[in-house]
C-alpha cells in the first residue's frame, strides 16, 4: 500500500514540476513578446521624432518618454542610439525600395526606367526629407566593416543597374557597378544642395529637369564608350 502511495506522490509531484515548467516557459514567453513589443515601440517613437525634429531631435530620453519607459530601457533593447536609428533607417530603406521599383516599370525603355525610378526618388524626398537626411547622417564606428543597412542600399544600387545593363550591354560588370553608384552620388548630391537649401538656383521643386538631363547625359557618354542598345528615349 504504502508503494502505491509512494507512486502516486511521485507523479503528483512530477505533475507540479511539469505545471511550474510550463508556468515558467509561459513567463518567459511573455517577457520575450514583451521585450520585442518594447523594441517595436521605440522604433515607431523613433520614427515619429526623426520625421518631425530630423535626427538631431532624437534622444534616448526623448524615445523613453514617448514609450512610458525608463531612460535605461532604450540600452537594455538596442546596443547603441546609433543601433536604434539603424532600425528606423531601414524601415525607411525599406519603403524607398517600394517606392521606386515595381513591376510596372519593366515594359519601359532603360532611359525611361531611370527617369521613372529618380522621379519616384525626388517624390520620396519631397515627402519624407527628414527621414531620408537621417539615412546619411549616422556615422560608422572603426568596428563597423559593414553598415547595418547594406543589404538594403545594395539593392537600390540593383534597382539602378538593370537600366543601365539594358542601355548598354557591353558594359563590364564592375564598371556598371561604378556608373550606378555615380549616378545615383550625382543625383544624390543634387538633392542634399536643394534639401539643405545650400544651392540657390536648385530647389527640390526645380531639381527634376536637371536630373532628368543628367541621366540623358550619362547615358550618351556610356553609349559613347561602349555602345549602347538603341532603346532609349527619342
Amino acid at each position: 500500500m504504502f508503494k502505491r502511495l509512494g507512486i502516486f506522490a511521485a507523479i503528483r509531484l512530477t505533475g507540479c514540476y511539469l505545471k511550474q515548467g510550463a508556468g515558467l516557459m509561459e513567463k518567459q514567453k511573455r517577457k520575450r513578446l514583451s521585450a520585442e513589443e518594447a523594441r517595436r515601440k521605440m522604433i515607431d517613437a523613433a520614427e515619429k521624432i526623426i520625421a518631425r525634429d530630423g535626427l538631431q531631435g532624437l534622444t534616448a530620453r526623448r524615445v523613453a518618454a514617448d514609450c512610458g519607459v525608463a531612460v535605461g530601457t532604450t540600452y537594455n533593447l538596442f546596443e547603441s542610439l546609433d543601433a536604434l536609428v539603424g532600425e528606423v533607417n531601414a524601415r525607411t530603406l525599406g519603403v524607398l525600395l517600394s517606392a521606386v521599383t515595381g513591376q510596372e516599370l519593366a515594359t519601359l525603355k532603360p532611359e525611361e526606367r531611370l527617369n521613372a525610378f529618380a522621379e519616384r526618388y525626388i517624390d520620396f524626398v519631397q515627402q519624407n526629407e527628414a527621414r531620408w537626411l537621417a539615412l546619411f547622417e549616422v556615422e560608422l564606428t572603426p568596428q563597423e566593416e559593414t553598415p547595418q543597412n547594406q543589404a538594403l542600399v545594395d539593392r537600390l544600387f540593383e534597382a539602378l543597374e538593370a537600366p543601365i545593363r539594358d542601355a548598354v550591354p557591353a558594359l563590364p560588370e564592375e564598371a556598371l557597378r561604378r556608373s550606378a553608384r555615380g549616378l545615383w552620388a550625382a543625383v544624390h548630391g543634387l538633392l542634399i544642395l536643394s534639401a539643405g537649401r545650400r544651392l540657390s538656383v536648385i530647389r527640390l521643386a526645380s531639381v527634376r529637369p536637371t536630373v532628368t538631363h543628367m541621366i540623358a547625359c550619362h547615358l550618351r557618354g556610356l553609349e559613347s564608350l561602349y555602345g549602347g542598345s538603341s532603346q532609349t528615349v527619342s
